[in-house]
């Protein structure tokens, strides 16, 4: 790829609905590196037949220009065509140079094939995404052969280094108590990884679970190290229903551990028509820890036991 001269002022920061904290927080990281540059809300809206429309209301001829942008916000569908929109748009607009910052990527969880006749439908998304893009910045992606979904480079950051550094702060550096559990065989390198990250003599276990009917998943064994009077941190990249977050803590807690956390990165917290994730685990005492990676308001981040941490501005901050 042919590599692109930047200067302050020929760099835009573009966010949609949702994003501007965050994009507002990249722009005072890039201006604390002396790079100022402006930040303009695109506009977009709904025709009465549902479909989208994409306004970039700032003059991107000539300019780098950087999209933040979630695509689970308002929905998977609506955000992906406003990605897909935003840099035809941009284009079309003359930009030197597109890249999309996306912390939550969905649709990435289906990566393969189960059946016969279904579609890898991350492959398409990704294929998506790409067109008129030069680079894609994004968080935890769902597995590790992702990034070659994608048409362009794709940066996949990784959020355990500001999970690390909190646990680390939390426990005052004694993290000898610490066992990283992984919900499932699945996770198992994810939560490997992040242990090494908190600290060498970290230990891991892992649930052994199977899917009911209606999304509900039963746990069937732990397999690692004894949790007596240790403190079980259930990590995970993303928390959809909450189901598999909750067993897994209930699980543990039979196994008499000092203290049960659970921490992922994606809070998508779906309601299943009754209650929302959210409010589950919150009814059943479970402490968690995730990010800003899915946009939410105030109220949500402040309440109860579910500590948001607002960290991505540090891994989104874009070095030149």
């Amino acid at each position: 790829m042919e590599t692109r001269s930047r200067s302050s002022n020929n760099i835009a920061i573009l966010s949609s609905d949702g994003t501007q904290e965050l994009a507002g927080r990249i722009q005072a990281g890039l201006r604390n590196k002396s790079l100022s540059c402006p930040h303009i809300l695109i506009k977009s809206w709904s025709f009465n037949n549902e479909e989208e429309g994409i306004h970039i209301p700032f003059s991107v001829r000539r300019r780098s220009v950087y999209f933040v942008h979630c695509p689970q916000l308002p929905n998977p569908n609506t955000g992906i065509i406003q990605a897909l929109f935003a840099a035809e748009a941009g284009r079309e607009g003359g930009a030197q140079e597109w890249v999309h910052i996306l912390p939550f990527i969905p649709y990435m969880r289906q990566d393969r094939k189960d059946r016969p006749r279904v579609p890898i439908s991350a492959k398409a998304i990704a294929e998506i995404l790409s067109k008129n893009a030069d680079r894609i910045f994004t968080l935890d992606l769902h597995v590790e052969q992702a990034p070659g979904f994608f048409d362009i480079p794709v940066e996949n950051l990784s959020a355990r280094y500001i999970f690390a550094k909190y646990f680390r702060k939390r426990f005052k550096g004694d993290i000898s108590n610490i066992v990283i559990v992984a919900p499932d065989a699945g996770a198992h390198v994810r939560a490997t990884r992040f242990a090494e990250k908190l600290g060498k003599n970290v230990e891991v276990g892992v649930l052994r679970k199977s899917r009911q009917k209606d999304s509900k998943v039963k746990i069937e064994k732990y397999i690692g190290p004894d949790l007596t009077g240790k403190i079980a941190v259930q990590y995970d990249d993303i928390n959809d229903t909450g189901n598999t977050n909750i067993e897994g803590v209930r699980f543990l807690r039979e196994l008499r551990p000092k203290e049960v956390l659970t921490c992922f990165t994606h809070a998508i917290f779906s309601h299943d028509g009754v209650s929302s994730a959210e409010d589950k685990m919150r009814a059943e005492g479970v402490e968690t820890v995730t990010t800003d990676s899915i946009p939410r308001n105030d109220v949500y981040i402040k309440k109860g036991s579910i500590e948001t941490f607002r960290g991505l501005f540090i891994l989104f901050s874009i070095t030149h």
